[in-house]
């Protein structure tokens, strides 16, 4: 039966029987919510401040424009729960089991989720001003247009997640999980990853210029179109990792494992490839110029059609594909300037 209104600001209902219920406008604030059966109980625009729902089990329910503010979740578990505009300023989380769950247009600020379990699930343009994520698993989730910044993070591990758009600009994520995210057009600027796991990753037009991404696993990872200007990569292992039309003007690169690497197009000028691995790179129609490969060593390296004016590379061994006149032509043959030429004689 639905309940419109009402107070029961401070009440305990612990082990109450709320389960299909449909509250609107109602007052819950302090309510003692521990040991209540909720499943698929519906919120609407109730005033919950302080509520107590630690343990509680929330299969199903959903809270629409309702005050959470100082909600205490503490090892709750969330399952198909839907929360959109809600305010979930200083929100205690910590430990949660959050699955297949949405979290749409709501405010985190300041809200502890450290230690929880987050998976299948979606936090859709919400504040996470200074959110604590310390040591939370995101297993299979999707967060838009977050503004991480100010965000803890220790310990947080990532698989399978999007954060496309995300600002993580001058933060230490040293050495954290970070395998198969999607962080396409994120800002990265002057970011610390050194020895992460970015395994799998996608940094499609990101930002990452002047980020620290010295010894990171990041195999298959594809920076295709990223700025990495003045980027530090020494010793990172990009084995099939993805530069194509990249910018790397400066980067480190210095014992970089780049074998299979796809660096068509890249502009890197001045980048260090010093004692590098190339097999099989792929660096034709790259800028090089004054680029250094001093020790590096190449196999069926491909620099065909690469820019590579004041490049040096002492000590260097292998094979270098040089330009293949054929392939240059083909490359280069527009028909239509040739049909152009041929009318106009």
């Amino acid at each position: 039966m639905p309940l419109d209104g009402g107070t029961f600001a401070g009440a305990d209902l612990s082990g109450a029987a709320l389960a299909d219920g449909l509250f609107f406008e109602t007052d819950f604030r302090g309510a003692r919510f521990a040991g209540a059966s909720l499943a698929r109980a519906r919120f609407l625009k109730c005033d919950l401040a302080g509520a107590d729902f630690r343990g509680a089990l929330l299969d199903g329910v959903g809270f629409l424009d309702c005050r959470l503010a100082d909600a205490d979740f503490t090892g709750a578990r969330l399952f198909e729960a839907n929360l959109a505009k809600c305010d979930l300023t200083r929100g205690r989380l910590a430990g949660a089991t959050i699955e297949r769950t949405h979290l749409l247009v709501s405010d985190l600020t300041d809200a502890d989720l450290s230690g929880a379990a987050i998976s299948t699930s979606a936090l859709l343009d919400c504040v996470l001003e200074r959110v604590n994520l310390d040591a939370a698993r995101l297993d299979n989730v999707a967060v838009t247009k977050a503004d991480l910044r100010t965000a803890r993070l220790a310990g947080l591990a990532c698989d399978t997640v999007l954060l496309a758009e995300a600002d993580l600009s001058d933060r230490d994520l040293t050495g954290l999980t970070l395998a198969r995210v999607n962080l396409t057009k994120a800002k990265l600027v002057r970011t610390r990853l050194a020895g992460a796991d970015l395994s799998g990753d996608l940094f499609v037009g990101a930002d990452l210029s002047g980020a620290d991404l010295a010894g990171v696993r990041a195999p298959s990872a594809i920076f295709a179109g990223a700025d990495l200007g003045g980027a530090r990569l020494a010793g990172a292992e990009l084995t099939l990792a993805n530069f194509q039309d990249a910018r790397l003007d400066g980067a480190d690169l210095s014992d970089a494992e780049l074998v299979m690497v796809v660096a068509s197009g890249a502009q890197a000028g001045g980048a260090r490839f010093d004692g590098a691995r190339l097999d099989y790179a792929r660096l034709d129609g790259a800028v090089l110029d004054a680029a250094r490969f001093d020790g590096a060593r190449f196999l069926r390296t491909d620099f065909h059609r690469a820019a590579t004016e004041g490049l040096v590379a002492f000590g260097a061994s292998g094979e270098r594909l040089p330009t293949e006149p054929a392939r240059a032509i083909a490359e280069l043959y527009d028909p239509r300037r040739v049909a152009d030429a041929a009318e106009r004689s």
